[in-house]
């Protein structure tokens, strides 16, 4: 059976792996999600365990489908050129953005200022972590390990008939 170390170890990287959930915006609505944020506020005590509480921002913007979708909390924005010739754009959390004029002007963690005409952007993709998701895939991965190492084990102790000679 494989050994907790190791069960704790394969844990920890895929959770750092994580999985993440991308929602298409319109470039002009970009602006309306500055000052994004996730930020615990206080905890308190439930029975044996501390449950942390805290704020999220929320906004409603729309996606290029005229459809309007929310976003919560911090995000990375990925910029996507009309002309397929160009990379996309990425800014990292936290990310600010303006309009001036038709020019689409952005920052984040990773990137100074860039401005972009307005009319060369098709959509702006919206790159959150999905907690949910990841919780579920580290939870499946590690039964399947188990399930393998279990196997292994049994295959080990049982090789099956022998090959002997008659």
């Amino acid at each position: 059976m494989p050994s907790r170390s190791a069960l704790a170890a394969f844990a920890v990287f895929a959770s750092a792996i994580g999985c993440y959930s991308t929602t298409a915006i319109r470039p002009d609505q970009l602006p309306l999600l500055n000052g994004s944020f996730a930020v615990a506020t206080g905890s308190y005590r439930a029975g044996s365990r501390t449950v942390t509480t805290g704020q999220v921002s929320v906004a409603h913007v729309a996606a290029p489908d005229g459809r309007i979708v929310e976003i919560a909390g911090p995000f990375d924005a990925i910029l996507v050129a009309r002309d397929p010739r160009n990379l996309p754009l990425e800014f990292d959390h936290p990310v600010e953005a303006q309009l001036d004029g038709m020019t689409l002007r952005v920052a984040g963690a990773n990137r100074a200022p860039v401005g972009v005409p307005l009319e060369g952007v098709s959509e702006v993709r919206i790159r959150q972590f999905d907690g949910a998701t990841t919780s579920w895939a580290i939870v499946g991965v590690t039964i399947a390990a188990i399930v393998l190492g279990g196997a292994l084990v049994l295959f080990a102790w049982h090789p099956g008939p022998s090959s002997g000679a008659i």
